[in-house]
Order: structure tokens, then C-alpha cells, then sequence
């Protein structure tokens, strides 16, 4: 009896322990759940319920991950809560807080349309939880707005938290570390980003919120903020363009677990005029490019036109990878809603798997960071006129705010099908 025990005892270790391997335990690398010490625990026994890296609690059974009865406190995975048991399982509490990678404009669509861009740019970093932006409006103050649901943390790109905020008051005073973590982990804590506001370091609205974040022009002003100052006494005009800061509410719903396939994206080792023959040719471009390097897949160009957004065209079929010449895959979107953000990692790579990452080319856009069509795209791609302008991008920012005449030539984004 015993000689048949051992060897399953052994086997249920491993599983619980492997999947961490130095690193944190996360979904990416836990079926089960994590416990306090941020290692993979197996789903199945009553003290370590849950799965896809949700944290471990303490119930009277388990059914597919599921808590059933009476529940004991939840242990605090080294997930900081990505993944998710349902049903009843214990939700991590340890609520965060982040600055977009993506910079915008005033006209942010309202309050309303602030809180969507925080929402997309959760759901680009696979975040899971509902957020609200940190702004103020002339009729409503950002305080608010606020559930009071603290503390509030900030996520690092290896999954470690960092307490930022203690409570909702809180948030109207100063913060208990700078805050510069976006939604990908990322960030400077020596030189963080700046953010609108319209906001006074109380929490209350500030006279100067853009129209209430409804307009652009030169004219009008809006207030910004850096390092957790709401209020920081410079107040740039609205065709500026500054961060946000994205507040959770809530750790319901959670994230989703991430697409097993894996697509690629290149820039095209050639460049070209901006007449590239409208979107199609750009296709061709891209599909050609791909042939040349034995890559196969379907392919498009990441290009908006006046009549056509680029985000539209894209497949929800992420994450993409870039592919190095030696066959490694480095991921830079995790979705499809991460193609209006910022990449995981600076794109650069060719169809051929080369390209330096610290000058990365510049290439044809016609697209703003949301993804969404810009002013600028030679006529649809179909006119190198030195009278014409075509955006471009470079990095990984799908507008740089430099706007060469289309008798330029730059690359192509290839993003796989």
C-alpha cells in the first residue's frame, strides 16, 4: 500500500511546487492555486482551492477549483490575482492602481470615455477588475468617483505589489510611493510620467478639465499631475498629450486566461513611399515580406485610412510575438486591445528576424495610439505627392507626432491573422 502512496505523494509535490521555479507564481505558469509563499499549490485539497494562479483559500471541499462551504481567509498568492477560481472561491482584495502607457489628448470622450480607455488598457495587460479614470470634471469631483475599496497597489512586471495607497482619503493627500507603474509593469520611478487631472490635490475639481475632457483645441486648458500630485501647477493645453490614472474599483471580473496560439508581427525590412496602393497593397506588401522570409500566415498592415481604423482590421486572435532570426519568440501584444496601448516590448524586429532594439525603425501609420484613424495617411495610401502627409510611428507608438510628406519613404507593422 505504501509503495503505491509514495510515488502519488512525490507527484503531487512536484506539481505543486515545479511551476513556480524562482519566478512568481502567476496563471502564466500555475494550474492551481498560489499560496502566501508565491508557490504553485494543486487545486484539489481542502486548504489549496482554485485555479489558473488564483490565490490559495481555506475551505471544506474543492470541486474543479471551486471553494465549497464556509470559507476561511484567503492566503495572498504571488499573483497579486491574475487568474481566477469563480464561483465562491475567495477573490484577491489587494486592489491596484496605474498610469497608461498610452498618452491622449483632452478629448477623452468625457468621464465616461476615460474610464473605457482605463477599462481597454486593463484589459490589454489581461487585468481583469473594473476601473475608473482619477479625473475631475466641472460638475463632478474625482474623489467621488472613487468606491472606497483601498489600499490600492501598484503592479510590477514580475507580479510584486507595491502599496500606494492606503484608503480613500488617501487619495487626497499624497501617495505612500510615487506613482509611475503602468499597465505592463512598466515605468520610471525617477522620471514619471505626467497625467491629466483636473484635479486639486483634494481630491476636488480644479477650474481647468478640458470642457469636462470633451475638446482638443489649443485654446483651452487642462490640469496634470506627476508622481501622485494631482494638482502639479502646470497646466498644459489640451491638444497636449498626457496619461491617465487608472483607479480599480473592483478585483470583479477577473482576468481571462490568454490565447495558447501564437501570432507574429514583423516591420517590413523595406520601406516605401506613401503610396502603397490603399490598404490592399499594403496587404500585399506585408503578405509578400512574409512569403520572402518562409514565414507563411495571413497578414495585414497595421494602417488606418480616412475611411477605416487600423484596430478594425486586426483579428482578435492574439497575443503576437516578434520573431528573432534564431527562432525565439519575444511577446509585445497580449491582445488585440493591446494594440491600442503600448507593447510589452519595443517593436523592431524584420520579417527576417533582425533590427536593432535600441533604434527602432520608424513606419507608415495613419492610426493614433487608440488604434483608431489619424488625420494624416497620403490620401489612403495612395498618393506620394510631397503636398500630402502620411503619420508615422516608431517603437511601438503608432503616432509620433512626426508627420513626414508622403514622398517619404518608411516600413510597414505586419500583424499575423
Amino acid at each position: 500500500m505504501i509503495r503505491f502512496f509514495l510515488p502519488g505523494l512525490v507527484v503531487g509535490f512536484l506539481l505543486a511546487v515545479a511551476p513556480s521555479c524562482g519566478r512568481p507564481c502567476t496563471a502564466a505558469n500555475c494550474l492551481g492555486c498560489c499560496n502566501a509563499e508565491g508557490v504553485c499549490a494543486p487545486g484539489v485539497s481542502t486548504d489549496a482551492c482554485g485555479v489558473n494562479g488564483a490565490a490559495c483559500a481555506v475551505c471544506q471541499g474543492c470541486t474543479d477549483g471551486v471553494c465549497e462551504g464556509p470559507l476561511g481567509g484567503g492566503e495572498g498568492g504571488g499573483t497579486s490575482g491574475t487568474g481566477g477560481g469563480g464561483g465562491s472561491a475567495v477573490l484577491e482584495t489587494r486592489l491596484r492602481v496605474f498610469i497608461t502607457s498610452a498618452g491622449y489628448t483632452g478629448n477623452l470622450g468625457g468621464l465616461a470615455g476615460a474610464d473605457a480607455l482605463c477599462a481597454n488598457a486593463a484589459k490589454a495587460a489581461n487585468k481583469g477588475g473594473t476601473w475608473k479614470a482619477f479625473l475631475s470634471s466641472p460638475t463632478e469631483d474625482a474623489i467621488t468617483r472613487m468606491a472606497d475599496v483601498g489600499p490600492w497597489h501598484q503592479e510590477l512586471r514580475d507580479g510584486s505589489l507595491v502599496k500606494t495607497f492606503n484608503n480613500k482619503a488617501n487619495l487626497t493627500t499624497s501617495p505612500l510611493t510615487t506613482l509611475y507603474v503602468n499597465e505592463q509593469g512598466g515605468g520610471s520611478e525617477f522620471s514619471p510620467r505626467g497625467y491629466w487631472s483636473g484635479t486639486l490635490q483634494t481630491g476636488l475639481r480644479s477650474p481647468e478639465s478640458c470642457a469636462g475632457w470633451l475638446d482638443a483645441t489649443r485654446a483651452m486648458r487642462g490640469s496634470r499631475g506627476s508622481g501622485g500630485s494631482w494638482f502639479s501647477g502646470v497646466s498644459p493645453t489640451c491638444d497636449s498629450t498626457d496619461a491617465i490614472v487608472c483607479v480599480e474599483q473592483s478585483r470583479d471580473p477577473r482576468p481571462g486566461a490568454l490565447p495558447t496560439s501564437r501570432k507574429r508581427v514583423f516591420i517590413t525590412s523595406a520601406e516605401y513611399t506613401g503610396n502603397l496602393g490603399g490598404l490592399a497593397g499594403a496587404d500585399a506588401l506585408c503578405t509578400n515580406a512574409a512569403v520572402a522570409a518562409n514565414k507563411g500566415g495571413t497578414w495585414k498592415a497595421f494602417l488606418s485610412s480616412p475611411t477605416q481604423d487600423a484596430i478594425s482590421r486586426m483579428a482578435d486572435v492574439g497575443p503576437w510575438h516578434q520573431e528573432l532570426s534564431d527562432g525565439m519568440l519575444v511577446k509585445t501584444f497580449n491582445n488585440k486591445a493591446n494594440l491600442t496601448t503600448s507593447p510589452l516590448t519595443t517593436l523592431y524586429v524584420n520579417e527576417q528576424g533582425g533590427g536593432s532594439e535600441f533604434s527602432p525603425r520608424g513606419y507608415w501609420s495613419g492610426t493614433l495610439q487608440t488604434g483608431l484613424r489619424g488625420p494624416e495617411s497620403c490620401a489612403g495610401w495612395v498618393d506620394a505627392s510631397r503636398a500630402m502627409r502620411g503619420s508615422r510611428g516608431s517603437g511601438g507608438s503608432w503616432f509620433s507626432g512626426v508627420s513626414p510628406t508622403c514622398d517619404s519613404t518608411d516600413a510597414i507593422v505586419c500583424v499575423e491573422q
